[in-house]
């Protein structure tokens, strides 16, 4: 509208001053002048509003972006919630397991050591590679559970099998001397001496392995003995049962105290 205001304008004035052919002539060349600046300035304002349209469509995107990132954030918050609760009940349960593990331990320590305390010194070393249990309470259940499952273990291992060694044994009545042992768990052992005269059998008790004669056993004590090592096939062996248990000594369960002979299978040492 404008421009047409401005060509009235300038046609007013070139008719109060100039010829009709210089007019004419002018008031071509301003509107062909004023034309163009009317379709240039269209044309950008056309690109602008393409540019404007694109920019109000990209902001359309870009909130419908961010309203999703914003819906799944919260999704994302909620199950976080959500774990974070779940982990809290997992914690508090696993405390509540700690501390009736470590009530256990503390329950079990004694009797481990005692049965420990059976455990004759040849096969402590040979069979039983733990630490001792520590007797306080500063080392955490993490680190004792570990040692006590490898005692039970040990323990287990002995109990289960039997065990052919070589030691120092002092019998009532005569010095030290060296025997072969067959040790049927840790509930009885049978020795014999290396020229197979004297025979002996033993029991753990309070103060230790005590071991008292046995007449007329060396040489079934030596089959024994053989069997043990895997010298000899596998074979039932007849022993003899010592008579009475030495005072202070304790009877392991189910082991009989009288009789006079017994069977024992051997298959081999571990």
């Amino acid at each position: 509208m404008r421009y047409y205001v401005l060509f009235i304008v300038f046609v007013l004035t070139a008719l109060a001053s100039a010829t009709p052919v210089q007019t004419l002539e002018s008031l071509v060349g301003q509107w062909v002048d004023l034309r163009g600046a009317a379709d240039q300035e269209q044309r950008e304002w056309t690109l602008q509003s393409v540019q404007w349209r694109r920019e109000m469509d990209l902001l359309r995107e870009a909130d419908m972006s961010l309203d999703t990132s914003l819906t799944s954030l919260e999704a994302d918050e909620a199950l976080w919630q959500q774990r974070s609760a779940g982990l809290m009940e997992h914690r508090d349960r696993l405390k509540s397991v700690l501390e009736q593990v470590d009530r256990m331990l503390v329950q079990i320590q004694p009797r481990l050591d005692a049965l420990v305390s059976f455990v004759p010194p040849v096969l402590k070393d040979g069979v039983l590679s733990f630490a001792s249990i520590p007797g306080d309470r500063a080392a955490t259940v993490v680190e004792r559970l570990p040692i006590v499952m490898d005692v039970i273990r040990g323990l287990e291992t002995l109990q289960d099998g039997v065990h052919a060694t070589r030691m120092m044994i002092a019998l009532e009545g005569a010095p030290r001397r060296e025997m072969d042992v067959v040790f049927l768990g840790l509930a009885r052992g049978y020795a014999v001496t290396m020229d197979d005269r004297v025979a002996a059998v033993g029991y753990p008790g309070s103060s230790g392995w005590q071991w008292m004669p046995l007449p007329g056993a060396a040489l079934a004590i030596r089959q024994l003995v053989r069997v043990a090592l895997q010298d000899v096939p596998p074979s039932l062996v007849s022993m003899p049962v010592a008579g009475h248990v030495p005072v202070g000594v304790s009877q392991p369960s189910g082991q009989a105290s009288s009789g006079s002979e017994s069977e024992a299978s051997a298959k081999g040492a571990p």
